[in-house]
């Protein structure tokens, strides 16, 4: 595994809040996207490995529970948990 993680979302109810106060703490601008009805602020990165974005839409509640990330299993993945097998 050449990275851990592959992509983190940050659930936010007010997205140009979010937006802004994390474009201040980082001295960057965040990239907004939409996909699938769910709006996003995409934070900077020029490597897809260290890479996330805030999220606002259905499913996506700030709370004690933390932010969403996506681990990094590599193009193998399938054959590692064992789904290869099954198709």
């Amino acid at each position: 595994m050449t990275h851990l993680s592959n992509w983190v979302e940050i659930p936010a109810r007010d997205l140009v809040r979010a937006t802004a106060f994390y474009t201040a703490l980082l001295g960057e601008e965040l990239q907004p996207m939409e996909l699938g009805g769910t709006q996003y602020a995409l934070f900077p990165s020029t490597d897809r490995f260290n890479c996330g974005a805030l999220a606002q839409g259905e499913g996506y509640e700030p709370g004690t529970q933390g932010p969403v990330v996506y681990l990094d299993g590599g193009p193998d993945i399938d054959a590692k948990i064992g789904l290869q097998a099954l198709s």
